[in-house]
Order: structure tokens, then C-alpha cells, then sequence
């Protein structure tokens, strides 16, 4: 205090400086400023600034154990302040970064774009801005910044909290692929499919199944597969539904008839998978649907087959019999029963 006294009295000039107490009720701030006044007296201000001293202490704890990378600016976009976090991922030193201008780590020919987001905050006192940072090295790293006006040591300035969001960018991005290529295995698929609701109505279908059908995809769209079951097929399929939304079965395989536009009955195969939400309820469903008309026939022409060659051999004269590797008769026909006596 001498000194001050002093100085001011061989400088004639103000002098401030703080100091503290400490006292039963705790510890105190105070600022002390003298002024030379006339004939020699030296006039004293003491102004207690411990309410604003536990608030800087405060904000200065939040601000270096912040998770986010938080910066001071002067409206300008001098950097003025900066948590060491900011620093540390950007590459720089503290006080390299408090030499800069917010528009240093901005990509190449954004000076427009940070004066207009500047001008922005300072009308209308906050903002929220996506941006891509650069830092020392030249990489850069996608943030989200949200910014205030701020009373910052008597001061207007803006606080900035920077967030990586380069996590959230990449999982979107690899969000972006998964659907991609769901949707492409989706339309080019050589089999139907379709994402149907619970209650039964198309919610998607692929251009195969459209075919398959006869129908136009805004036609199906407008449907559900219930009204184009073959009535016979209808209660198993509903059963089979059922026990998929119910939690029995986690998928389920069949065969059954649709109905073609031109009212012909399509055998397909089914596989119904149902697709749940994050608690475990039910969405929609999912269902690929092979077309099996040929195979069906096929099978048809097989039975017809054997059955003409069942007749013939059953009602000829001859002896037949069926051996199998071992030499053991599998089958004989009336014939062979007749002829040999044999049951």
C-alpha cells in the first residue's frame, strides 16, 4: 500500500491493484485505486469484488474442465481466451492460439462467411453454426459452435463452445451407406420384396414383386397383402403373423397363393422376418416372396408322371418288381402277386 502511495505521489498517476482479507466469515476481494488529488492528497476507492472473483473462479473451472473446445472473442473475432482443450486438438499452444483471429482456423475463403456469422451473434446475441475447422497441421475437423454475447471483465464478447462432431458425421455417413445398399439390395433384388405394416398394408415394394403380381407399385402401395391372398391360404398366413408379432417366432418360411392382377393363383414362398424398435415393439414387417410357379409344375408333371406309370404297371400282365441296392424287394405290382402266389 506504501509503495502505491508512493507512486502515485511521484507519477501522478492512478494506481489500482486487489487485494484480499481473511476473517471468521470467510475470504474476501477487494480493488483499491488511487488518484493524485490536489495539494499533495491522494483520493482512495475500495470496491469489494469477491462475488466477482468466485464467479471467475467458477467459470475458469467449468471452462478448462469443459469437454468441449470453449473461446473467447472480441466481436471483431480476436481470440481473446481459449480452454486448453481447444488448443490441445487444434494443435496449438496457448498462446499461439491467443494470438489469432477466429477466421485462422477457418477453411480457405470463408472470411465472408465467419464476418456474416459474427454480425449475426451480435444482433441477435446467440447463434448455431455447423462448421469445419483447420487445424495446425492442416486437417480439418467438422464442429458444431454455438455462440452468445457475453459480459466477459467488462467487456461485450462472444463465448464460443466448439463440439467434435466428427463421431456423430461418421455414423451418419456410414448410416447413409447402410442405407444405400439396402435400398439398391431392396430394388434389384431378384426375388419380391416388400416392408409391410402391421395391420397388413404395403409400405414398399420392389419393382420383382410388382411383376410377380401384375400390379403397379403405387397399385400395391395402396393395398395390403391380405386382399391379395388366396382365400384358402389367408387364416395361415394370419396365424403365421401372429405369432411374429406376439414374440413365438422370429421369422417364419411357407408357401402359399397370392392372387395375380389377371386372377390367376401364384404359388410363392415366403420368408417374414418382423423389424422392432430399440424397446423391443413391433414395427413393421419385412418379407422376401419367391416366385415357385415352376417348380410347382414341375412337381405337378413328376405326380402326373408316376401316377401313369403306377397305372400301367398295376394293371399290366407282366411281372414288376423293385429292387434296392441290397437286392431287397421295395415294391411289386399286382401282377408279380398274382403270377407268384405271394402276398
Amino acid at each position: 500500500f506504501r509503495d502505491s502511495i508512493r507512486q502515485v505521489r511521484d507519477a501522478k498517476s492512478v494506481v489500482t491493484f486487489e487485494y484480499s482479507t481473511s476473517s471468521g466469515s470467510g475470504n474476501r476481494s477487494y480493488e483499491t485505486r488511487l488518484l493524485p488529488f490536489a495539494d499533495g492528497e491522494i483520493l482512495v476507492f475500495v470496491r469489494d469484488i469477491t462475488i466477482g472473483k468466485r464467479s471467475e473462479m467458477e467459470f475458469r473451472a467449468v471452462f478448462e474442465n469443459a469437454n468441449d473446445g470453449i473461446f473467447v472473442l472480441e466481436p471483431a473475432g480476436r481470440i481473446l481466451e481459449a480452454n486448453d482443450l481447444i488448443c490441445r486438438r487444434l494443435g496449438y499452444t496457448r498462446e499461439e492460439f491467443l494470438r489469432m483471429n477466429i477466421r485462422d482456423i477457418n477453411l480457405p475463403g470463408q472470411g465472408a462467411v465467419t464476418a456474416q456469422r459474427l454480425a449475426s451473434v451480435l444482433q441477435e446475441g446467440k447463434g448455431l453454426f455447423e462448421d469445419v475447422i483447420v487445424r495446425k497441421d492442416g486437417s480439418r475437423v467438422p464442429v458444431e459452435i454455438s455462440t452468445r454475447l457475453f459480459d466477459y471483465r467488462g467487456r461485450l464478447c462472444i463465448l464460443g463452445i466448439a463440439r467434435d462432431t466428427s463421431d456423430r458425421k461418421q455414423a451418419a455417413e456410414s448410416l447413409c451407406e447402410s442405407e444405400e445398399r439396402f435400398r439398391k439390395a431392396f430394388e434389384h433384388a431378384p426375388f419380391g420384396v416388400c416392408l409391410t405394416a402391421l395391420d397388413g398394408r404395403f409400405l414398399q415394394v420392389n419393382a420383382t414383386l410388382s411383376q410377380m403380381l401384375g400390379y403397379s407399385e403405387q397399385e400395391l402401395l395402396e393395398g395390403a397383402w391380405q386382399n391379395l391372398t388366396y382365400a384358402a391360404d389367408l387364416g395361415h398366413s394370419m396365424r403365421a403373423a401372429e405369432r411374429l408379432m406376439n414374440g413365438r417366432d422370429t421369422s417364419v418360411e411357407f408357401e402359399k397363393r397370392y392372387v395375380h392382377k389377371s386372377g390367376d393363383p401364384i404359388w410363392v414362398r415366403l420368408k417374414i422376418s418382423i423389424v422392432k424398435d430399440a424397446h423391443g415393439a413391433p414395427l413393421h414387417f419385412i418379407t422376401h416372396v419367391e416366385d415357385i410357379r415352376e417348380r410347382k409344375r414341375s412337381e405337378e408333371v413328376l405326380r402326373a408322371s408316376e401316377a401313369r406309370f403306377r397305372a400301367l404297371v398295376e394293371n399290366g400282365l407282366d411281372v414288376v418288381y423293385l429292387l434296392d441296392r441290397n437286392g431287397v424287394v421295395g415294391y411289386t405290382s399286382s401282377s408279380t402277386l398274382r403270377v407268384t402266389g405271394y402276398s
